[in-house]
């Protein structure tokens, strides 16, 4: 079990990226170790948390809910407003694509 984001279809490759380059600001910003990798043909990107709730009982579902909450929520305030300002800059024409994948 884990929390993440993934891009896809058009300016993925750019946003990601971008992202990359603040990686390891961002991973210190999110509090605990992320997994940044893409699909071998590198056309889906993803950032994974690499931590999981210490027990996955059917009896502890409130607080693995409250894990994925937190994390979730983590997610949300970290890269939802630096994501969308990336998208609107390669929409404008403004993000580059990079040099090499």
């Amino acid at each position: 079990m884990n929390v993440g984001l993934s891009l896809y279809n058009a300016g993925a490759s750019e946003v990601w990226h971008a992202l990359k380059t603040d990686e390891s600001t961002l991973t210190s910003a999110f509090g605990e170790s992320l997994r940044w990798f893409s699909n071998k043909n590198a056309t889906a990107f993803h950032i994974q948390t690499e931590s999981a709730p210490a027990a996955l009982e059917g009896e502890d579902w409130s607080r693995q809910h409250q894990w994925l909450a937190e994390r979730m929520i983590r997610f949300d305030r970290l890269f939802s407003a630096k994501i969308k300002q990336l998208i609107t800059e390669h929409d404008a024409g403004k993000l580059g694509r990079p040099q090499s994948l």
